[in-house]
């Protein structure tokens, strides 16, 4: 039997904040009936797709889809 050396992207040490935060809030088992409650769910500490957008300089109503983006651009 020959071992092969799997290549994996490093680990981004930024993210380890978040991935204890995540480990924290979530349930160490989840069914299907918990993921509608779980994606309206704010995890604390983690930002709102809206506070993403308004950093980023955008809003959500005013951001376009990235299908809408790409057929309007020149």
């Amino acid at each position: 039997m020959t071992t092969t050396d799997i290549r994996r992207p490093r680990f981004d040490p930024e993210l380890e904040a978040m991935l204890t935060v995540l480990a924290e809030a979530m349930p160490p088992t989840i069914t299907p009936e918990m993921i509608p409650a779980m994606r309206g769910a704010v995890i604390p500490g983690m930002p709102t797709p809206s506070e993403i957008l308004e950093a980023a300089g955008s809003s959500p109503a005013t951001s376009r889809s990235p299908a809408t983006r790409a057929t309007t651009s020149s």
